[in-house]
């Protein structure tokens, strides 16, 4: 499983997403980034930015009420 957290490409932002591979995740990640960030187009050097933000994780995920994330994984097992 491959993990998203907004955070780690700088924004003070509690979203997550944990998805299968990276174009799974892709259509996801950039409709965050438009309604979340106000973000119209997302700049090519921002694109490898979100590239290199998903990582490997296992699905054994820190409590964290109301993440995107938490409530996949609850979903999954």
């Amino acid at each position: 499983m491959r993990l998203f957290c907004c955070r780690d490409c700088g924004f003070d932002c509690s979203f997550q997403l944990i998805g299968k591979n990276e174009s799974e995740m892709a259509r996801k990640i950039i409709q965050h980034m438009e309604s979340a960030h106000g973000m119209e187009a997302i700049p090519a050097d921002f694109m490898i930015k979100i590239k290199y933000a998903i990582k490997d994780h296992s699905l054994e995920i820190p409590y964290n009420p109301g993440s995107e994330a938490q409530s996949l994984a609850a979903i999954i097992r």
